[in-house]
């Protein structure tokens, strides 16, 4: 009966639609700032690489700030994050 309560309280707040979207943003934001923390690349030369702004990029790593889907690609593409992709794929036999 509790988690029922929850769920209509959550509801209340938030439409089915919103939740998701906010969920993803939140999942999204997570697994950029990792990718930017992992990917050893001073912040300057990233953005450099990106044309993404440097004070973004430090709050994208922070996990402050929402990322765009344009500035998304513009850092997976500076990383070469699909090769990097597709090269751990082949090496585990997925392809």
């Amino acid at each position: 009966m509790l988690a029922r309560e929850k769920k209509s309280d959550i509801s209340c707040v938030f439409d089915d639609e919103d939740f998701i979207r906010l969920v993803l943003q939140s999942q999204l934001r997570s697994k950029m700032s990792k990718v930017v923390r992992e990917s050893n690349l001073p912040l300057g030369k990233l953005a450099c690489k990106s044309g993404v702004d440097v004070l973004k990029l430090e709050a994208i790593a922070a996990g402050d700030a929402k990322v765009t889907i344009s500035d998304m690609r513009k850092i997976l593409d500076a990383l070469n994050y699909f090769a990097m992709e597709n090269v751990i794929a082949d090496e585990e036999g997925v392809c």
